[in-house]
């Protein structure tokens, strides 16, 4: 009784090698790297998702968007700023919010 050998290298057609050899440079990783995640999640969905983070690399990169840390000093100055304001709100006092009512309890 033969084994079948089930770690044997997949074959490709031309076609899909050079498709898989397009997306290797476009991901900046080799052929072999990223066979593994097209035989997991197929071409279409593996060149989407490089697709996505080479723009998300790019709105980094041109400012569009701003790193995780820059947000986060950012909301930290804003809480500090602002946290604690009540202009509108006496603290404990209900107020009428779209018919709804809104409970601001006392610190």
């Amino acid at each position: 009784m033969v084994t079948p050998n089930f770690a044997a290298e997949p074959s490709l057609n031309q076609a899909d090698l050079r498709r898989l050899e397009k997306l290797a440079a476009a991901a900046g990783r080799s052929p072999r790297a990223m066979l593994k995640f097209v035989l997991r999640d197929g071409f279409a969905e593996t060149e989407q998702l490089v697709q996505a983070v080479l723009a998300g690399r790019a709105d980094v990169t041109t400012g569009r968007a701003y790193p995780h840390a820059v947000i986060m000093r950012k909301l930290d100055d804003v809480l500090s700023r602002h946290g604690g304001r009540r202009d509108h709100l006496e603290a404990g006092k209900s107020q009428s919010n779209d018919g709804q009512s809104l409970r601001i309890p006392a610190p």
